[in-house]
């Protein structure tokens, strides 16, 4: 007869330690979703992010311009086909995109700057990539895994800032881009 009890005891303890960890679970996942940041909001900071960059740099034109291109002459491009455009005497390469999703307009969303008069942030042709790292970081990029040797990439929000550099370490090449997955 002393064994009913002992099992009762053992059921209610189960169903305490399964309630425990349910809360535990239900508590956790709620605060890991409200650390979360809705899509809209990550896109308004990415906005934000792209005035900043605008604001210290001087590549030409401006990043997320409009591209100047008629809905119907915009349609001719996208996916994997962008409208690259080039100002007449430099040498930096404009290519345009939709961002953050297909139904935007088609605007400037990579520049490859090339001319040595041009700057990110400060950072220009020919300075060391180690200060040019340093600096980005000051703006809070975090530097990110990148296939190429020759390059390293920092990203803050969907903006992504890849410096080449040359066999010295220095900078030959900064590429910006806003991608949105």
């Amino acid at each position: 007869m002393k064994k009913k009890p002992r099992l009762k005891n053992i059921a209610i303890l189960f169903l305490i330690i399964l309630a425990l960890w349910g809360l535990y679970c239900f508590i956790h996942f709620a605060y890991v979703a409200s650390k979360e940041k809705p899509e809209d909001e990550m896109i308004e900071d990415s906005y934000a992010y792209i005035d900043e960059l605008n604001e210290n740099s001087d590549f030409g034109m401006e990043l997320n311009a409009d591209c100047g291109l008629t809905e119907e002459e915009a349609s001719q491009y996208g996916g994997d086909y962008p409208y690259t455009m080039q100002l007449d005497h430099k040498e930096t390469e404009y290519y345009c995109f939709r961002y953050p999703d297909q139904s935007a307009p088609m605007t400037i969303t990579q520049i490859q700057v090339l001319d040595p008069e041009y700057h990110v942030f400060g950072i220009k042709l020919g300075d060391p990539i180690e200060a040019g790292g340093d600096i980005l970081c000051g703006y809070g990029y975090e530097e990110k895994d990148y296939p190429i040797d020759t390059a390293i990439k920092y990203a803050k929000g969907d903006l992504n800032v890849i410096l080449y550099h040359d066999e010295n370490n220095r900078i030959n090449r900064i590429v910006v881009s806003i991608s949105h997955d």
